[in-house]
Parts: C-alpha cells; structure tokens; sequence
C-alpha cells in the first residue's frame, strides 16, 4: 500500500466508525473489510490525493482547536488581572495589523483569524479590510510593539495554522 491509499484506507474507516457508531470488535472487523475493499476498488490518484488533504486538514484543525482554548484561557486569565488590579492598568487602543493570506482562500482565511481574535478576551476585531488585508483590532492591553513584534502578538502562532488548513 501507498501513503495515499493508506490515507484513504484511514478515512474510509474513520467513516465507517462515525457511521456505524459501533465499537464491537465484529463491527470494527466488518469496518476494516469494507475499508480495505473500498481502497483497491477505488484506486483513483484524485481520491487518494483528496483523502489526503482531508485528514492533514483535520489534524491541522485540531490544533488550531487546541491552540484557540489555550489562547482563551491565557487571555482571560490576563484580562482578570487587569480588571481586578487596585490600579486598574488599561492602555486600551485600536491597532491596525496586516496579514498576507493566499488569493484563492484569502476571504476565508482572514475571516477565521478575525473571529478567532475576537474569541479570545481583551481584543475585539472592529473592522477588516479584505482588499489590504489590514485588520483593525481593539486591545485592552496595548504595548509598545510595531511591525512583526505587533504583529507576531497579536496573531502569534495562529496565522501560520490557518494559512496551513486552507493550504
């Protein structure tokens, strides 16, 4: 077997598995048939290659997941501090930030990253320019940063991860 067809293998069983529900062993036996059998019957380098890209998305996904729960939690741990500090030290501020996403999947990619900006507290998305690429993003805790030190905290990881889902 090939690296596609065992992504296809692996996607075809997944499939099986959401489908059927079922976790008996007769049932995960039944899974791996069909599954193997749909593979060599369909042995096209177009469905293959999809499968692929497929479960490469979905991992990718996942990490975009994982790394916007952590990203919340840092954040309002660090907004609690903020608003419970005696002194109360806002330098709140409207920034602006550009990105460079891809023509083809440019509207969406930006557009998972402004709500993904959004999500996470103490910065809040105002407006988003699509044909610059610029967004304009409230922030409770403004530093002195400009250019890619700006850039790189307020988007952080999470721009190279959704430039990699719709790669």
């Amino acid at each position: 077997m090939r690296k596609e067809e065992i992504f296809t293998f692996v996607l075809f069983f997944i499939s099986w598995l959401i489908i059927s529900g079922d976790l008996a062993i007769s049932s995960l036996f039944v899974g791996v048939i069909v599954s193997l059998l749909l593979t060599f019957v369909i042995k096209s380098k177009a469905t293959n290659v999809t499968a692929w890209i497929i479960i490469i998305r979905s991992v990718f996904i996942i990490i975009y997941l994982l790394f916007l729960i952590v990203e919340a939690f840092v954040s309002s741990c660090r907004v609690a501090y903020l608003t419970l500090h005696p002194k109360l030290p806002l330098k709140t501020g409207i920034i602006k930030v550009s990105s460079d996403f891809n023509w083809k999947t440019k509207i969406m990619s930006m557009t998972l990253l402004a709500n993904s900006i959004t999500l996470t507290p103490g910065t809040l998305t105002i407006d988003l320019d699509t044909k610059e690429q610029d967004y304009y993003i409230h922030w409770i805790d403004m530093e002195e940063l400009e250019g890619e030190e700006l850039k790189e905290e307020i988007f952080g990881p999470i721009e190279a991860i959704i430039r990699r889902i719709f790669k």
